[in-house]
């Protein structure tokens, strides 16, 4: 076994071993191929970055040589032109960021302006500490060249008072000369760059590098390296080099531009970076603070090296790492195989010895079956040739074994071909009993048993048979009982059967149970009663469960079908049949058929019935006769009901209308509520007579039966208002009111869809201690309600058109509610009655608003609650704040617009002491020169940079004008002022433009767009005060104005509200 196993592993795994050394040199290669591109693209990408980074310096450079503030030094070399020209660079500074000195030197060296950086603090330079820089050797080799040419200084560490600062500082010092407008050389204007920056960025962009990224200069010295210690040694007069840590690769490097190579050190790629353009010019540079430069070098001369390094032990890490990445899948692929051929092996072994086995099995299995004292042979499936039997088997059949070697199962018994066939098919087990054909003469039966099996590699069946002659015997004696007592049942002319109280199916039925279509085996529910389960109820028991109770005969009533299926009454009779233990096992049942005797008795039933419904009838006409005189009675009450409410009789504690007298009257507190169609004159007008009051009607007939619902009574129809009582709880006519107006809010959806008007109402709740009685003459008398509350509340009404709402209530009602959380509600107002002192707070009732109008009140309560308390404390613009953001979240809130105008009103009537204006431009400049004049005459200045900043800005600050550039980075100022117009918080702000733009075109777009003036540049500071001043008082005189139109509206409102009052109260009395 040892062996073959060997064998099979040597053959299986000697390929796999091949394979995955192919593998792992083919992963090898792939990995430091990806390291090589990886550290091409790296060391490209810095070349780029240090490229563009110097363009920009360069840029920057000659942008402040050609300086306008320079020039006019030139010019007028004042101590005012110095500070501004100071003054810019250290703007220029706070801006870049990149520069730790901007200086301007004259011809002499002498620092004339300066800014320092400060670490982000940029300051500017005193005019005692600037210092004579004329023996430095930047300053010498700048001043050398001629007009557009650059000096770049070597990349070191910066030296203060003649040591190297610390902390370290690199820097590269970019210097121009300058010349005046005659072309006369007048000095320098030098850049101290960080250096830093730069190296910061180099390890950014090589963080996520695998190999180590590093920077030196021509004579190989570290600008940046893999360790601090490494870099700057030229400044310490170190001999730390690459090329002495790396002496071979050196060579290679020094010797071309760019390169890539392998090397016991690991993998190396570096690339030349020549910094410097045509016309730039550097030096070595000086190391003692006040030595000149050795050398001047040219573009060609100035360079670095960029070297990408991946050490050998990373190398030798990435090959571990994919010897152990593959270590684990070849081990198990190893372990498989060895697995497999194992258990290859070991089938092939098992496999020998069950042969051996099975032949061993067969010669035992011949053994023990002759020893067994049962007939038994064995037969072919293909043929049924007997291939074996022992000597009880031949007695059975008074033959000898050896003789029946040569016959067939189909010469012993019938059924041979079913029975084979049948064994082929399944390879089961079957008992069968067969009948066997005479060999001396005489047939018997046998119970015979089979199974297939193999025998000598053949299919075969063995089977095993017993005698049963005897037994079959008897069971035809049984068989001839049955049927003569099957004979006795038939006789009987009712059905007759008997059932199994365990399955309820029917063992034994005579012909007359058979003619009902019951058959034995059939359930006795099943046919007689056509239903699926066994019968149950007290209307229809179950006459075996009852014989299972008591063991003794019974009589019941049921409901069977004959064949036809149609329903017979049948008197059904049970008798038990009890086991030898004494229990109920089955019951004898027979019914009889009495369908005309309960046909006779229901007919006997119906006429009683018919006696009893003619006695009743005579019995509900005499009630009807009183019931008639009760109606009538009534009717007359409803009839005056209508005109005269029931409940106000019953508050007068009167029981009719005919105990009412003149001057009848009692004092209770009353909720009443006033309701009124908005714009009623307006719509009545477009409709004929006929029109009106069906539209009245439609509309009172909906309202009417809900303040009934809410125990309310309608007091008086005035035209299309309603005055309604609720002498019950306030919650009452709170909810009340709540139910008309959704009662509304369904109904306008089918006015709109018939093309009529849709219908607003607004609805007013007081509750208060109100006179109710009887007025007018002895031939003419009305009811009616005398208080003041009556009053408060049809004003109170009104008022829902000045805040667009549709239900409000008094702070006596609100007081009086049960429980206010359980409504949508907020405080309105807060009113003054005439001929009161303190004023009355009126609150607003929004439960029967749409929800989505429900969801933004309630989203902005906070803000609305804190505006309504600042506005009545007189903070207007605290208040102002606050309903500009309800309005923000919610612009259909008509209460909130209400309160915004009168803030915005009260307050554009207050004169500002101090002004603020917002400049909006991207000139450092421009801002300062703006602010410092504006300043000194009294104005708040405030600064955006660009158009998105002032738009944030307007957010939280608002001026009282805007001075806006045009030219600007981001959205010009164009757009700027479009957009601050579009929204309605802003657009009465002025704007002026200042601007460089001077032509007509765009000085018609800056005023079409909402400017209200518009100045060019260069301008005069005299005059842009002037204006400035102009349109601020313009502006709060348009604000004067616009707050006295309001006042004429709210009394012009105030004036019809109280008309409108006066004629419900003549109406009224």
């Amino acid at each position: 076994m040892l062996r073959r196993f060997l064998t099979n592993a040597l053959i299986f795994l000697l390929p796999a071993f091949v394979i995955g050394i192919v593998i792992y040199y083919q992963e090898l290669n792939r990995e430091k191929t990806v390291l090589e591109i990886q550290a091409i693209e790296s060391l490209q990408g810095q070349n780029e970055q240090i490229l563009n980074e110097f363009n920009y310096i360069v840029s920057d450079l000659m942008f402040l040589a050609e300086q306008h503030e320079l020039q006019r030094f030139f010019d007028k070399a004042t101590q005012e032109q110095r500070l501004m020209l100071a003054t810019e660079y250290r703007l220029f500074a706070a801006k870049k960021k990149l520069y730790d000195q901007i200086r301007f030197l004259d011809e002499t060296g002498m620092e004339i302006a300066r800014a320092n950086f400060n670490a982000d603090h940029p300051a500017i330079v005193p005019v005692d500490k600037l210092q004579n820089k004329g023996k430095r050797y930047y300053f010498r080799d700048a001043f050398l060249l001629e007009r557009g040419e650059v000096f770049v200084s070597p990349f070191d560490l910066n030296i203060e008072n003649g040591q190297i600062e610390a902390p370290l500082k690199p820097m590269i010092r970019f210097g121009t000369p300058v010349f005046d407008q005659a072309g006369q050389k007048r000095g320098i204007v030098l850049l101290n760059y960080l250096g830093a920056r730069l190296l910061t960025k180099l390890e950014q962009r090589a963080a996520n590098a695998s190999s180590d990224i590093m920077l030196v200069n021509a004579k190989g010295f570290w600008l940046k390296g893999t360790q601090p210690e490494q870099e700057w040694g030229f400044m310490y007069g170190r001999d730390n080099t690459f090329g002495n840590s790396f002496p071979e690769e050196w060579q290679q490097i020094i010797k071309t531009q760019l390169g890539q190579f392998d090397t016991n050190n690991g993998l190396f790629t570096f690339q030349t970076i020549y910094p410097l353009l045509e016309g730039q010019k550097s030096s070595t540079g000086a190391q003692q603070a006040f030595s000149p430069s050795l050398t001047s070098l040219g573009a060609p001369d100035y360079y670095w090296k960029m070297i990408s390094h991946v050490p050998a032990s990373r190398l030798q890490a990435i090959s571990r790492q994919i010897l152990a990445q593959m270590a684990i899948p070849f081990i198990a692929l190893v372990l498989l195989i060895l697995v497999i051929i194992a258990f290859l092996t070991q089938s092939r072994i098992k496999h020998i010895k069950a042969e051996a086995a099975l032949r061993e099995s067969e010669e035992r299995f011949k053994a023990i079956v002759t020893a067994i004292p049962i007939p038994m042979a064995i037969t072919r499936l293909s043929d049924g040739s007997f291939v074996y039997a022992n000597e009880h088997y031949g007695d059975c059949f008074n033959i000898s074994p050896e003789q029946l070697i040569g016959l067939t199962s189909h010469d012993l018994w019938t059924n041979r071909k079913q029975l084979l066939a049948l064994l082929k098919r399944d390879g089961y087990i079957h008992n069968m009993e067969l009948k066997t054909k005479p060999i001396d003469g005489k047939s018997f039966w046998i119970m015979a048993s089979f199974r297939p099996m193999t025998f000598n590699g053949e299919s075969a069946m063995i089977s095993v048979v017993y005698d049963i002659t005897k037994r079959k015997q008897t069971e035809k004696k049984l068989q001839e009982q049955h049927e003569f007592l099957q004979h006795v049942m038939d006789s009987l002319d009712h059905p007759f059967y008997v059932i199994d109280v365990n399955t309820y199916q029917i063992g034994v039925a005579n012909s007359a149970t058979k003619a009902l279509g019951l058959w034995p085996g059939a359930t006795c529910y099943a046919l007689t009663h056509k239903r699926s389960k066994p019968c149950t109820g007290v209307n229809d028991p179950c006459p075996l469960q009852e014989i299972k109770k008591t063991k003794k005969p019974l009589v019941v009533e049921h409901i069977h079908f004959d064949k036809a299926g149609n329903p017979r009454n049948v008197e059904v009779h049970g008798f038990p049949i009890l086991d030898r233990h004494g229990n109920v096992s089955q019951m004898i049942e027979y019914s009889l058929d009495v369908t005309e005797r309960k046909r006779t008795e229901e007919q006997l039933y119906k006429q009683n019935e018919e006696l009893q419904v003619q006695n009743e009838q005579l019995d509900a006409f005499a009630h009807q006769l009183a019931e008639l005189q009760q109606e009538k009675l009534y009717q007359l009450n409803k009839a005056y009901e209508r005109f005269v409410p029931r409940e106000f009789l019953g508050l007068l504690d009167k029981q009719s209308i005919i105990d009412v007298q003149l001057g009848d009257q009692v004092e209770k507190e009353i909720t009443v509520l006033f309701s009124d169609i908005r714009g009623f004159t307006r719509l009545s007008e477009k409709m004929t007579p006929q029109d009106n009051f069906e539209f009245i009607n439609t509309y009172l007939g909906l309202m009417e039966p809900i303040i009934h619902q809410h125990h309310g009574f309608i007091d008086k129809y005035i035209g299309d208002a309603i005055m309604a009582l609720f002498p019950t709880h306030v919650d009452d006519a709170v909810k009340g009111a709540i139910a008309m107006l959704k009662k509304l809010r369904q109904f306008n959806p089918i006015l709109q869809e018939a093309g009529k008007q849709t219908i607003e109402v607004g609805i007013g709740l007081n509750t208060g201690l109100l006179m109710l009685g009887t007025v007018g003459g002895k031939n003419r008398m009305d009811g009616t309600v005398i208080s003041d509350a009556v009053n408060l509340a049809s004003r109170v009404e009104q008022l829902n058109k000045t805040y667009g709402t549709s239900l409000l209530i008094t702070e006596q009602t609100y007081q009086k509610l049960s429980d206010p959380s359980h409504y949508k509600i907020r405080v309105i107002d807060r009113v003054t009655v005439k001929g009161k002192t303190e004023p009355v707070t009126i609150y607003e009732v929004f439960d029967a608003l749409p929800p989505i109008f429900i969801e933004l009140i309630s989203k902005t309560l906070p803000d609305f609650e804190q505006g309504f308390q600042c506005f009545h404390d007189e903070e207007f613009e605290k208040a102002q704040g606050f309903f500009e953001k309800v309005l923000q979240i919610n612009n259909y809130d008509q209460a909130a617009q209400v309160y915004l105008e009168q803030c915005r009103t009260v307050l554009g009537m207050m004169i500002p002491e101090k002004p603020s204006i917002l400049i909006v431009d991207d000139m450092p400049f421009n801002i300062s020169l703006l602010s410092t004049f504006l300043g000194l005459h009294n104005f708040e200045v405030l600064v955006a940079n660009n158009g998105y900043t002032a738009l944030e800005m307007l957010e939280t600050k608002r001026p009282h004008l805007i001075l806006l550039d045009v030219l600007m980075p981001g959205i010009d100022g164009f757009e700027t002022c479009q957009r601050l117009k579009e929204k309605e918080k802003f657009k009465d702000i002025p704007v002026i433009f200042m601007t460089a733009l001077s032509d007509t075109v765009n000085k018609v777009k800056g005023l079409d767009l909402g400017a209200v003036d518009y100045i060019t540049r260069p301008f005069q500071q005299e005059e842009v005060l002037a204006r400035v001043k102009a349109h601020i008082h313009i502006r709060y005189l348009q604000q004067q104005l616009q707050a006295k139109n309001t006042e004429l509206e709210i009394h012009n409102l105030n004036l019809k509200d109280r008309i409108k009052t006066l004629t419900m109260q003549a109406r009224l009395f």
